[in-house]
């Protein structure tokens, strides 16, 4: 299981009650809409989502960096929601709202792919 752990500086909390903020869930749509409900094992960051545990800083993360809004500085867009998986089959996304703005860039450690699912990707080719 992947922690942002010393990766990303974690996010601030103070009186988080357990209502979450937009940029968090925008994180989850597109790996819901893109693999579907049901071919996602283990989603790590819901319980925080939920107020059920207080380890958001271990699944949600910055490093300061603008490194997706230079990637895409072509595009016209106002937000931007990236997601893949890594080599064994955990779920990421890179949330940034207000694109054009220097608002932080957020990396998400969603979840991880069902084996059945990432067998299919491994054998279409796609890592």
């Amino acid at each position: 299981m992947t922690s942002l752990g010393g990766h990303c500086a974690p996010l601030e909390l103070q009186g988080f009650s357990g209502d979450f903020s937009y940029k968090h869930l925008a994180a989850l749509r597109p790996v819901v809409f893109r693999y579907g409900l049901n071919n996602v094992a283990d989603v790590y960051v819901i319980p925080a989502i939920l107020g059920k545990s207080n380890d958001i800083w271990q699944w949600v993360g910055s490093d300061g960096t603008q490194r997706h809004s230079e990637e895409t500085k072509h595009m016209n867009t106002d937000h931007l929601v990236t997601n893949w998986f890594t080599e064994d089959g955990e779920l990421l996304s890179a949330v940034k709202l207000f694109k054009k703005s220097l608002t932080p860039e957020y990396l998400v450690v969603v979840g991880r792919l069902n084996e059945q699912t990432y067998a299919f990707y491994q054998g279409v080719g796609r890592k």
